[in-house]
């Protein structure tokens, strides 16, 4: 029964994406920002509920830095098929958009980990898409496309050395242009960083121990400033349970 009402679930979110097939007094109308919800207390709540969170496998929500545009991870998985891709909402006549999946987002590949930079003109996100590099082998790699005008233009693979010696996951970056990822190789996950000078990437810096305490942490989030990262860390011996949320 629960199958069912998931694959109903995203047959009318396609419907939604791709014909605006409900009813306006159907779908939420949000006003206001963060989508006008309730900042919450101690707490955690569901993040506004038949917009963002559906049902299905929702994550990695990001704003721009005027608070008028959202972005999210949306994934699903049936019969060994998964799929995910990239939507996003703005306000638009005062309200926030039904929405919509990102321009070069397409049901071949897979989109995951969106990450709008902080002044809001650089989209990154992981794909599996092929890159045409010999060089760029690996099955998951880090993309980023850039605003034209109003609209995102054509999204471009991060060169090597960045991309290329594993999978790569979790792009963060800060204002002065520092990337910060995950690589996955055979031995760990681990937290790397990258400077970009001149329209290059310099050699990625393994972070230190203080940072990649275990060989299974993945996916930080660096402040603007490079001032703390939030990340999951799996099975630290202070953990509450098997990944947890640290901040360093």
């Amino acid at each position: 029964m629960k199958s069912h009402r998931i694959l109903f679930v995203f047959t009318s979110l396609i419907l939604i994406l791709e014909i605006g097939y409900v009813e306006a007094e159907e779908f939420p109308v949000l006003k206001g920002q963060y989508l006008g919800q309730k900042p919450p207390g101690v707490e955690p709540k569901m993040f506004a509920p038949g917009f963002i969170s559906t049902g299905l496998s929702e994550a990695v929500c990001c704003f721009s830095p005027d608070g008028k545009e959202v972005y999210w991870n949306i994934a699903y998985s049936m019969k060994k098929d998964a799929k995910s891709f990239i939507v996003y909402s703005r306000i638009e006549n005062g309200q926030w958009s039904r929405p919509e999946f990102v321009s070069f987002t397409n049901m071949v590949y897979i989109y995951v980990y969106p990450f709008l930079s902080y002044d809001g003109k650089e989209l990154y996100f992981i794909s599996n898409e092929p890159t045409g590099s010999e060089d760029l082998k690996d099955e998951y790699n880090i993309w980023v496309v850039r605003r034209k005008g109003d609209k995102w233009g054509v999204p471009v693979v991060l060169p090597y050395p960045v991309n290329g010696r594993g999978i790569t996951s979790g792009p963060s970056v800060t204002t002065s242009g520092v990337l910060y990822y995950t690589l996955i190789t055979e031995k760990e996950q681990a937290i790397y960083r990258s400077r970009y000078v001149d329209g290059i990437y310099s050699e990625p810096e393994r972070l230190p121990d203080a940072v990649n305490s275990t060989d299974n942490q993945f996916d930080g989030v660096i402040a603007p400033d490079e001032s703390y990262m939030l990340l999951p860390v799996y099975n630290r011996s202070d953990s509450y349970g098997a990944v947890d949320l640290y901040v360093t």
